[in-house]
């Protein structure tokens, strides 16, 4: 934590002397170049933007199952993605023709599921003479994790071509919901064996929702690169497409260990198995409207 943030206070000194150095190339009141379509402050000759941003995630997950069976339930686990929405507002100065200093502000959730259709747990089923035998059931089980951030990140926007850019900088994500988890396990129709629900019926489905509690750890650094590109509508206003990744230092969870018994009398003995952190990660796709002050 110490190391990160050390790391995000130098991003900001950094990005302060930049101002800094155009003062001393270029001194207060001396006439620059202004870019085309484009007002300049009074004040300094900067460029001041603010924005609304809006878009969607897709995210992968992934993490390592160690001492399960090939058939295990908790294999389920180990990798997944989706799509979930985010939106938010931006923020920039230019400090050159070409640099702008600024940032993101996103409510940014993540949502990840993955499934495997060949579980296999033991089921005690009645034969005809009403002796009690356990076979194997096969199962396709499925999940979705759900979790939501503040995100912050402070960048540098460079300058490509004429419109097009490229975003660099840290980030900075805070949890601001619980992890919410949805299990679905279905059984083949053919299979004799049955889940029994909340009222004591047979069925073929069941599904579980459960909240982890507040995410652990809470906070998580990663860095974020983004291309864009300015699209002006007037000489002040830009729709901005951008594409983004967010490659995440942190994991998003804790590492656990469990016993798993779902395949002890068919497949002993029961084994121990360990789940490691999970990684999440982000490829971003977002419409922001710019204005120029």
């Amino acid at each position: 934590m110490r190391t990160w943030s050390c790391l995000i206070i130098a991003f900001i000194v950094g990005c302060v002397a930049l101002p800094a150095q155009e003062d001393v190339l270029r001194p207060k009141g001396r006439p620059g170049a202004v870019e085309s379509g484009k007002r300049k402050s009074s004040s300094r000759g900067l460029t001041w933007r603010l924005g609304l941003e809006a878009g969607i995630n897709y995210s992968t997950t992934s993490r390592d199952v160690t001492g399960a069976s090939s058939t295990s339930f908790f294999n389920t686990f180990a990798s997944g993605s989706g799509i979930s929405p985010l939106f938010g507002l931006y923020a920039e100065v230019a400090v050159s023709k070409s640099i702008a200093i600024g940032g993101r502000f996103l409510y940014d959730m993540k949502s990840v599921s993955g499934s495997k259709n060949d579980v296999v747990r033991d089921c005690s089923v009645l034969d005809g003479y009403g002796n009690v035998n356990v076979v194997q059931a096969e199962i396709a089980v499925d999940y979705t994790n759900t979790i939501s951030y503040f995100t912050m990140n402070p960048l540098i926007r460079f300058s490509i071509t004429d419109g097009f850019f490229a975003h660099l900088g840290p980030v900075i994500q805070v949890a601001v919901s619980d992890v919410e988890s949805t299990v679905n396990q279905a059984i083949d129709p053919a299979d004799a064996c049955r889940f029994v629900d909340e009222n004591g019926q047979f069925t073929l489905t069941s599904t579980s929702n459960t909240t982890t509690g507040t995410a652990n750890p809470s906070t998580r650094f990663g860095l974020d690169i983004g291309l864009g590109y300015m699209i002006p509508l007037t000489s002040t206003i830009h729709l901005v497409p951008r594409v983004g990744y967010q490659y995440m230092f942190t994991e998003y969870d804790t590492s656990t260990s469990l016993l798993d018994n779902t395949q002890e009398i068919t497949n002993p003995p029961s084994r121990v198995v360990e789940i490691s952190t999970g990684s999440l990660n982000s490829l971003q796709a977002s419409l922001s409207l710019w204005f120029t002050l």
